[in-house]
């Protein structure tokens, strides 16, 4: 892993936000050496009492595995203590548990897989974290997940400003005839869509849907000709964009529920797209609906009641519900 120089950290541009370790993991860990330690003294003294030979080592021998358990809860938790990220104008500085620092500057990024993390998976609501692994051009990867504080936060910002460098050149690259690659799996070119060995023209696509992860219905056919996980697929935002863009008009939750019913602006007075707010306040709309605010909060940001960086440090719903007090 590559230590930056304090020069190397400082060409990265102005600091933006620094990301902690997990204060929950840190505490359960704080908790758990003291009772580990606890439990094994018991076993040890109970142990030691015993006229059995055959019952002084099983609860001699449990104790004694339990301080080994604390020494291992002890390094991690010193090890969670040196977890944290910083995030500059033109990169990020990840620092792992070994101490070992790492420089990733956003123009080295070739691609970024994450996993989204939800209060309730069957039903995919409340999302509390992220896992991002972020591959460079030099083959180096970095994996950063719900050990660090606001992961869910700190995954949307890696996306975006992914998004901003690969977006660009992916567009370029599908008008000018070639292919677009999302990981091993999915491929769009002009000609259609392709995964492995398998290719399904556009003409033969009865609908696509980003949910997140995507699922490709072919015409004539029943069930999925392809559907892959959010988790396998790279550059997840940066498709969603292109999708958009080329006009195949995808279906999903994501495209034709919440967000088109929300974006209505009946009673707001605010029309347009979602492209158009998003270009409007400079942030991706459904980057923000994905993490559960509103549409009237959003437009909160349009008139001027609060940043979006502001907005991103409030809970979802606790915007409404200011306005609300002070009407």
């Amino acid at each position: 892993m590559t230590q930056p120089s304090p020069s190397e950290a400082h060409q990265l541009g102005s600091l933006k936000a620094s990301y902690e370790a997990n204060r929950e993991n840190t505490t359960i860990l704080r908790y758990s050496i003291p009772l580990s330690v606890l439990v094994g003294l018991a076993l040890l003294v109970f142990g030691f009492r015993q006229d059995y030979v055959r019952d002084r080592l099983a609860l001699v021998g449990g104790g004694l595995l339990l301080f080994l358990v604390a020494v291992g809860l002890y390094l991690a938790y010193r090890g969670q203590l040196r977890i944290g990220v910083e995030v500059y104008d033109d990169g990020f500085v990840f620092t792992n548990r070994r101490n070992q620092r790492c420089v990733c500057r956003w123009d080295d990024v070739t691609e970024v897989y994450e996993s989204i993390i939800y209060r309730d998976p069957g039903r995919r609501t409340g999302i509390i974290g992220r896992k991002c692994t972020v591959y460079q051009t030099d083959g180096q990867r970095i994996k950063l997940g719900v050990a660090i504080q606001n992961s869910d936060k700190l995954g949307v910002t890696i996306q975006a400003e992914v998004r901003k460098r690969l977006l660009p050149r992916a567009i370029e690259t599908y008008k000018a005839g070639g292919t677009v690659a999302f990981g091993p799996e999915l491929a769009l070119s002009q000609q259609g869509l392709t995964s492995g060995q398998k290719m399904l023209p556009w003409n033969e696509v009865a609908e696509i849907r980003l949910r997140p992860g995507i699922r490709i219905s072919q015409k004539g056919k029943r069930g999925p000709w392809k559907s892959i996980m959010h988790s396998r697929i790279a550059n997840y935002s940066v498709l969603r964009k292109l999708v958009e863009t080329i006009n195949l008009k995808p279906l999903g939750e994501q495209f034709a529920g919440s967000i088109k019913k929300d974006d209505s602006g009946s009673g707001t007075g605010f029309k347009g797209g979602i492209g158009d707010i998003s270009g409007r306040i400079g942030y991706d709309v459904r980057e923000l609906l994905m993490q559960g605010y509103s549409m009237p909060e959003i437009h909160g940001i349009m008139r001027g009641e609060y940043t979006v960086q502001e907005l991103l440090k409030m809970r979802p719903g606790q915007a409404a519900k200011r306005r609300r007090k002070k009407k």
